[in-house]
């Protein structure tokens, strides 16, 4: 079994170190790309960063305990990896100690590696998390300055102005100044009802004005018809109008202009329907789409990623197969992925968490190939019949 040890005194809060040792995005900045959440009993991925040595493959990440904002337990597992991981915070000062320790297997050259990680967490941990750290610093906002509230601080030589000496009112703010409160407050309201009538009044009468009525040497061009009251050319000859849409009442005819009688009628301006895309093949919605790409390549094989966007009415009982070239194998999937060979054809299928995909959503799941051909992807892949683009 190997051990690995690190302790870092970091000059910032404990939690914002914790917020950066738990957010997915920041995590990705400084240490792997990970979908890591702080939830015990979750399952998540990491992948390898160019430049960091000692993580040859993706690998699981089980969340075994996590303890805002002082430890977090995780179980490593992947490609000659299966190690317990701890990273635990203490207050220090105005700062925070991180203590990190790693136990487990490391592969058959396990010293080599240990080695490597060593070099990689120095970098990781005493030089990227802290750069991160004090950009995470400067930009998040300062908490609040609490204002002590004490009692109210009266001064008591301070009289009020006597009324002959204020400068004087004219006009009617002087006569609302010397009448009593009630009488100011029945005079206010009357004029403040009688402004509310003017605007009403005002507001129905522009209505009134606006509505459109018969044209005059245009018989039967009402309201609605070709030709609308106020129109630039009502000289015009009418033009087809559009079709009523399906939201017009079948009793009372739309708003707007009506079809003249001997125009044809139109298209209609609606996207066809679903049924009426699949006879025409227009405007269709694809069930369907899978796509692949090859997340990183390395002497003797690389590690695939298939992508799958479900139709509207999502997908369920789900099946991946992978084409391979002779002696190629796939060693390990991820995202709670089972796969079997038979020859070059590989069948991935999901556990229970993942047979059913909601609609528009995006789904990826990742495997390892192990390939010394040099290829650094697969002939071909499909899911249910549907091939990758």
């Amino acid at each position: 079994m190997t051990v690995l040890r690190l302790e870092v005194t970091l000059p910032f809060p404990v939690e914002l170190v914790w917020q950066a040792l738990t957010d997915q995005q920041l995590l990705s900045e400084w240490f792997l790309r990970t979908d890591l959440r702080p939830e015990p009993g979750g399952v998540f991925r990491a992948f390898p960063t160019p430049g960091i040595s000692g993580f040859t493959a993706p690998f699981e990440m089980d969340v075994v305990e996590a303890v805002r904002p002082a430890r977090l337990v995780l179980r490593w597992r992947g490609e000659e990896l299966h190690s317990d991981v701890v990273w635990e915070l203490s207050a220090e000062g105005a700062g925070c100690l991180l203590r990190v320790s790693q136990a487990g297997f490391l592969g058959i050259a396990g010293e080599a590696r240990r080695a490597e990680l060593r070099q990689a967490y120095e970098l990781m941990f005493e030089q990227r998390l802290p750069a991160l750290l004090e950009w995470l610093d400067e930009v998040q906002p300062a908490p609040p300055v609490s204002v002590p509230v004490g009692p109210p601080v009266y001064v008591a030589d301070a009289e009020p102005e006597p009324f002959e000496d204020r400068p004087p009112r004219h006009g009617l703010l002087r006569r609302l100044g010397g009448m009593p409160g009630d009488r100011r407050l029945r005079l206010l309201s009357v004029g403040g009802a009688m402004v509310l009538t003017v605007l009403a009044v005002t507001a129905l009468t522009t209505l009134l004005l606006r509505t459109p009525g018969p044209s005059a040497g245009a018989p039967g061009r009402g309201p609605g018809g070709g030709v609308q009251a106020g129109d630039p050319d009502a000289s015009a000859p009418p033009t087809a109008q559009a079709w009523p849409t399906a939201s017009a009442s079948p009793t009372a005819p739309a708003a707007g202009p009506v079809p003249s009688p001997t125009a044809p009628p139109p298209t209609s301006a609606l996207p066809p329907s679903s049924a009426e895309a699949g006879k025409t093949g227009t405007n269709t919605v694809p069930a369907l789409s899978v796509s692949y790409r090859t997340v990183e390549s390395f002497p003797g094989g690389y590690i695939g990623e298939i992508t799958i966007r479900p139709g509207p009415g999502g997908l369920t009982g789900w099946t991946a197969t992978v084409d391979l070239p002779a002696g190629a194998l796939v060693t390990s999937a991820w995202d709670r992925i089972d796969f079997r060979q038979d020859g070059g054809r590989v069948t991935l299928t999901p556990q229970q968490a993942h047979r059913r995909l909601p609609a528009g959503r995006d789904f990826t799941f990742a495997f390892q190939v192990g390939d010394q051909s040099g290829a650094t992807r697969p002939d071909g892949c499909a899911v249910n019949s549907t091939s990758c683009s």
